[in-house]
This record gives C-alpha cells, sequence and structure tokens, in this order.
C-alpha cells in the first residue's frame, strides 16, 4: 500500500487528467483534519451555496479580540480536498515551534480545471465568487485582518497560475503572492504538462477560456503588466519551483517577466525536487517561513522591515558598482570623494508632517508634488493614497509650509478616481493669468474598483484646475483619450515637469512604456500648451530608450539654465546600469542632444530643483548613486549648472530625510527669507504601516557652516 502522503501527492499533484464533463461540485464534503472546519456560503453568482475549508489555530479560540492575517491557498487541477489536511497540518506545527505568527488558512473550492479565473461563457464565475463573495464572508464571519497588508494569495500549479493572477489583479486586496511551480505560464498554452495532454489541454481551453485570445487577456502575464505601477514597491511576491519539475523554464522566464518590468520578487530553484507541493515546501525550508512572518509583522523577524522603491534602488546600486568596468567605478568613486556630504536626516525640528502614515487602512501617504502662489508664502501639497495608488489628498498652507491644513472636500468627485502620482503646476497663460493645475497618469478602469459616478470622465493624464488660487477647482477632460495604448498621451506617469518657454507657452514632459504599463523600452516624450493649459501639442519624442544601448530613460526633469539660453533634462535611468541621464537643447526643446550619463552624485529618482540666488543648484531626489555613503535615502545636490554640463562632481550631497520602508519622490520651494522646503514621503516611524508626506525645512547658510566645519 502506497504512503498516505505519496497517495496525497498522487492525487493534488499528478499532471492534467481527463476529468469527465459533469456538473460543477460547488459544496464538497467536510473532512476529518484537526482545527479544520467547512464553511458554506451564498454564491449570487452561480445561485447556490459553495463551500470553502478553513484551518483556525488554536489560540483563536482563547480570545476574542485578536485579529489574524490571512493565507488563501489555492490548489492545482484535479481539486483541493485531499490537499488540505496535509497543507494545514503545515501550518499548524509552524505555528506551535513559533517559526510563523498564528494566521487562518482559506482553501477556496476552485473545482477541478477553473483556472482560478472566471469563465468567458459565464458558467464559472471563480474570479467573482473568490474576490467578490469568499473574501468578504471570511472577513464578516471571522476575526481577520481585513485589509490588503492581512493577507496572502498563494497556490500551486494551476493554483500558483490562480495566485499571480488575483494577487497581481487586486494588489489592493493582497499584500503577498506566493506563486509556487504556477501553470501554464506560456502565453500559447503549449508548456510541457499542456503538451503531454492535448485532449484535455483543448477541453480546458474551450470550457473555460473559449479560445486562446481571451486565456491571453487574462493570463498572469498579461495581467502583471497591466498593473506594474500598482504592484511596484506595494506586493511581496515569491515564485517558487522544483529544479525537477518540467514547470520549471516557464516560471524562470515568468521571473524574468517580472524583472523586466521592475516588480521585486525572488525566485528559487530547489534542488532534487518534481512538481510536488509538499516536497517544494520542505525544501524551501527556513526560507518558507520566513515568507510568512515578513508579511505579518510577528515573529522572529518582526523588526525586520522591508524597504520596496528604496531598497529596490539601493540593491541596483550595488549591482550597477559590482557590473561596472574599472575605469568607471574610479570615475564614480573620484566624483563621490569631491563631494563633501552632510547629513540633516536626525534633525526632526526641520520636519514638518503635512500627513501621518498609520496603521489604518488608507493612511498610506505617497508621491507629492507641491506648487507655490506668486506671494511665496501660499503653498499647496497633492498625494496618492497607496504606492502609485488612487489620488484624493490635497493640503494647503498659508505660512510658507510651516502648518497646512487638508482641503480634499473642496475637490471634483471624480479626482478621487485619478491615478498615480498627482502633479501639481502653477500655469500663466499669455495674457498673465494664473491658475493651477493638478494632472495624473490616467483615471481608474472599471476593474479597479472606481468609485461610481454617473457620466464620469475617463483617460489619460486627467486633470482638474483652480482659477482663484485654490479655493475652488473643476475637472475638465482628460488631455488623452480613453485607455488604449494607441492613445498619444498614453504614459506611465503624468507630466513629471513642466518649464515655461521663451515665447510664453509652456513644455511638459513624460515618459512611457511599450504598451499601457511599463513594459518594453521607456520613451520620454513632450507636449507644448499655448494657452495655459487647456489645450495641449500632439506628443513628440525627446528620448527614444531603444536607442540608448539598454538604458530605460523616465521621470524627466527639464529647467531652464541660468543664462536662459538652454534647457536641460535629469531624467531617471530605470535599468539602473549606472547614473542617471541628461540631455540639452538649445532651441527651446525643439531637438534635443543625445542623453548621456549625468554626474554621479545626481543618481536617483523622480529629481526636482531651484536655482539659489548665488547661481547654484538645489535638486532632490530619491538616491540611487552605486556606492553611495550617505546617511538617508532623501538626498539634495547643490552644484552649478556648469557641473552639470561637464560632468563635474558637483560641491554637496546632503542627506535630508530616512525611511523604514518606502519613500522620497519630492517637491522642492526657495522662500524669500531664503529657507528651503523639500517635501518628500517616507515611512517617518517604524511603527507606521503607511508613508507620511514630510517637508524639510533648511537654508544653504546652514549647509555652508556645517561644511565648512568639516575641513
Amino acid at each position: 500500500m502506497k504512503h498516505p502522503l505519496a497517495l496525497l501527492t498522487a492525487l493534488m499533484l499528478a499532471p492534467l487528467v481527463a476529468f469527465a464533463q459533469k456538473a460543477p461540485a460547488w459544496v464538497l464534503p467536510e473532512i476529518n483534519a484537526p482545527r479544520v472546519q467547512r464553511v458554506l456560503f451564498e454564491s449570487k453568482a452561480v445561485g447556490r451555496q459553495v463551500s470553502c475549508h478553513i484551518f483556525t489555530p488554536e489560540v483563536y479560540e482563547r480570545g476574542k479580540e485578536q485579529r489574524f492575517p490571512v493565507v488563501y491557498w489555492l490548489h492545482g487541477t484535479g481539486g483541493g480536498l485531499p490537499g488540505v489536511a496535509p497543507v494545514s497540518a503545515r501550518f499548524d506545527a509552524a505555528i506551535r515551534e513559533g517559526k510563523i505568527p498564528p494566521m487562518l488558512v482559506v482553501f477556496p473550492n476552485g473545482l477541478a480545471t477553473s483556472m482560478w479565473c472566471d469563465a468567458k461563457d459565464g458558467s464559472v464565475p471563480m474570479e467573482t465568487i473568490v474576490i467578490k463573495e469568499l473574501i468578504p464572508h471570511i472577513d464578516t464571519t471571522f476575526r481577520t485582518i481585513a485589509k490588503r497588508e492581512g493577507r496572502i494569495v498563494e497556490g500551486f500549479s494551476m493554483g500558483g497560475y490562480g495566485a499571480a493572477r488575483l494577487g497581481f489583479k487586486y494588489p489592493q486586496l493582497f499584500g503577498a503572492v506566493s506563486v509556487l511551480a504556477g501553470g501554464p505560464l506560456d502565453l500559447d498554452f503549449a508548456g510541457p504538462r499542456a503538451t503531454g495532454n492535448p485532449a484535455e489541454r483543448e477541453r480546458i481551453l474551450n470550457s473555460t477560456f473559449g479560445d486562446l485570445d481571451y486565456y491571453r487577456a487574462v493570463h498572469p502575464i498579461a495581467v502583471a503588466q497591466q498593473q506594474a505601477e500598482a504592484l511596484r514597491g506595494n506586493v511581496r511576491v515569491r515564485i517558487a519551483v522544483g529544479a525537477l519539475d518540467n514547470t520549471e523554464p516557464l516560471n524562470r522566464a515568468y521571473s524574468e517577466h517580472l524583472k523586466k518590468l521592475n516588480i521585486a520578487h525572488t525566485f528559487t530553484v530547489v534542488p532534487g525536487v518534481g512538481h510536488d507541493t509538499l516536497a517544494l515546501l520542505k525544501g524551501l525550508s527556513e526560507t518558507n517561513w520566513e515568507f510568512y512572518r515578513s508579511l505579518s509583522g510577528n515573529g522572529p523577524t518582526a523588526n525586520v522591515v522591508t524597504k520596496p522603491e528604496v531598497a529596490n534602488a539601493a540593491k541596483a546600486a550595488r549591482r550597477a558598482w559590482e557590473s561596472a568596468p574599472a575605469e568607471k567605478k574610479a570615475l564614480w568613486q573620484q566624483q563621490r570623494e569631491a563631494l563633501t556630504h552632510i547629513d540633516l536626516s536626525e534633525d526632526t525640528k526641520r520636519q514638518v508632517i503635512i500627513a501621518r502614515g498609520s496603521p489604518k487602512p488608507g493612511e498610506y501617504h505617497a508621491h507629492p508634488t507641491t506648487a507655490m502662489l506668486a506671494d511665496h508664502k501660499t503653498m499647496f501639497c497633492v498625494w496618492n493614497l497607496g504606492h502609485g495608488g488612487h489620488a484624493g489628498p490635497m493640503a494647503r498652507s498659508d505660512d510658507a509650509g510651516l502648518t497646512w491644513t487638508r482641503i480634499d472636500d473642496a475637490l471634483p468627485p471624480n479626482y478621487v478616481n485619478f491615478k498615480n502620482c498627482p502633479s501639481i503646476y502653477r500655469i500663466t497663460d499669455p495674457q498673465g493669468k494664473e491658475r493651477l493645475w493638478v494632472f495624473a497618469a490616467r483615471t481608474l478602469t472599471d476593474k479597479e474598483n472606481p468609485k461610481l459616478i454617473e457620466g464620469r470622465h475617463e483617460g489619460f493624464m486627467p486633470r482638474i484646475v483652480s482659477e482663484n488660487d485654490g479655493k475652488t477647482w473643476r475637472e475638465l477632460p482628460p488631455i488623452g483619450g480613453r485607455i488604449s495604448k494607441d492613445d498619444p498621451f498614453r504614459n506611465i506617469m503624468t507630466f513629471s515637469s513642466i518649464v515655461r518657454l521663451g515665447d510664453g507657452s509652456h513644455l511638459g514632459m513624460f515618459h512611457r512604456g511599450g504598451s499601457i504599463g511599463e513594459g518594453g523600452t521607456l520613451q520620454v516624450l513632450q507636449s507644448i500648451t499655448r494657452d495655459g493649459g487647456f489645450t495641449w501639442s500632439e506628443p513628440v519624442m525627446a528620448c527614444d530608450g531603444t536607442k540608448l544601448d539598454g538604458k530605460h530613460p523616465c521621470e524627466p526633469y527639464v529647467f531652464r539654465s541660468p543664462d536662459r539660453n538652454e534647457l536641460c533634462c535629469l531624467m531617471r535611468e530605470n535599468r539602473r546600469s549606472g547614473t542617471s541621464l541628461v540631455m540639452f537643447s538649445g532651441d527651446e526643446g525643439k531637438t534635443w542632444s543625445q542623453a548621456v550619463d549625468a554626474p554621479w552624485g545626481l543618481t536617483g529618482d523622480r529629481h526636482h530643483g531651484i536655482t539659489l540666488p548665488d547661481g547654484r543648484m538645489v535638486i532632490v531626489f530619491r538616491n540611487a548613486s552605486p556606492q553611495s555613503k550617505d546617511k538617508a535615502g532623501f538626498i539634495a545636490w547643490v552644484g552649478t549648472y556648469d557641473d552639470i554640463k561637464q560632468g563635474k562632481p558637483g560641491q554637496y550631497r546632503v542627506s535630508l530625510l530616512k525611511t523604514f520602508k518606502d519613500g522620497f519622490y519630492p517637491g522642492i520651494h526657495l522662500l524669500p527669507d531664503s529657507t528651503i522646503v523639500a517635501t518628500t514621503y517616507a515611512n517617518y516611524r517604524k511603527e507606521d504601516v503607511g508613508c507620511s508626506i514630510v517637508s524639510v525645512r533648511f537654508k544653504m547658510s546652514e549647509v555652508d557652516a556645517m561644511a565648512k566645519a568639516l575641513k
């Protein structure tokens, strides 16, 4: 007689097998497993009861106040009932041994071959059941941490495919995604497990997907590309597969796909393991439990806080240093040592909190931009909720940034449906009329759960405007058209910067990827408004990443030289191959020089700057410099325009603010008393789950004095 676990593995994880055509088994029987119960709930999607099983740890019954994180475990083909007992037993043992904190494990009923998506013909609406019915039922029935930070979606084989689909499509619901030997992970449904069972492959293709077009449209490859902005730095992702598993090449290819999209993740190949759930989990050993601990915030690694974009930038900077040729390293080191490094990051008296992040849902403030009126004291700050999330907040200061008041209620209703890095600008039209404008990347799609507003505007570069110094606001139609890859204003991020041209018009610059998301090589484009922001010219290419030998330009910061005769554009280099990029225009943006490496000290993301009365420039950004020795991630570079033009190091690098996680897109202003106000976002306190919007105030005379004291 076979060992029970061997029999279980054969039942759960065998290659695709033929399943007789029959009515879906929406209700599965109860099973005899410790601390596992069957749960029934009414499904409107199928008009009948549907079952799942749930494991609750022993501590769940001891108190009635504690809430618990939840793992949604998605099974493979053939049905998940045989796997409930051994998988729940692993979690139970790990909890008892203190390897992971107490958590619930939900085993949804995904039928034999639902692929964890809605069938094209609507017969099996599996995605709808899980997302819109099961998760709300679990949250209202059990004491869960009912927010994304408290949910993991994980699955094996078909379940790994489903975890990637659902986890990437709904980052607002899941804080972590675990893809274990996922499949099918090719766009032709022609992997080894499918081609080894051609009849079953055709049955699944026809019954679930209907055709290859639908299969490709809902595939995890497409979902990751569509959701790259929301996923980047916002969801913890792991992919694991056995070295002997015939899905290993496709899982590796999927990992490479995520790398190209700059979606941080881990990829692990476990030696000696085939397509076997329990063997794979066992082979992951301690790293398996670290994955759950890092999300829940408990257990032995409770004080280890992940740093999404900041950590990504630091890791990429180390990689750039390690791969650089000797002569490049020597140049970077020479420029680093030529700069004086000043640290202001510990001086909390300089810091003003505009919006505080907290453990509460929705209190993750990110990606601020700022604008100041001509009175040099009235300031505005806008930002989004969540990393790359939706707009909504706006704050106003009437005392040059010392105190702030939220004015969200003054904004048009559809503004909350604007997505990704809202950017505020003060633009003066040819007649001298000043207006405040806020632009964003695009509006939320119907799949992103927008606020329902009758007849709402949708498209690329949505905008609102104020004609009375921010007292009232109105929405105008988006600059671009409906969201499609063919729209000329398709973008990843709206205007990163806008500069006034010599004839009174304004040039705005933005970047886009190869499609709607961030896939493909990045390109920087520009558009001109001649009427103060109401109409914009057809975008034209300013910097084409396909002609930069593997470099990806993005987040352009365009500004005018001190003598007013030239434009300069600094750009983040998103492949992290070395330094940032810089290019110049001597004809008001009609043509641009070939982009080249910027000085080492300016390497980073989302640059913004000011020019001081003495001609020096102060440019702030998120640090990404190879072999940096700065004390913080929010950096102010101080130097001259000639330093940038000639590739010289500059004068100072000033560390302005640290973070415990994410941070550092900025805004910056110079006040009449010489105070510089640099605004960014950061996990300001270790206990904060969300980021705060924080300003740092300093004077260049203070920095000069500190630099002099160091010599």
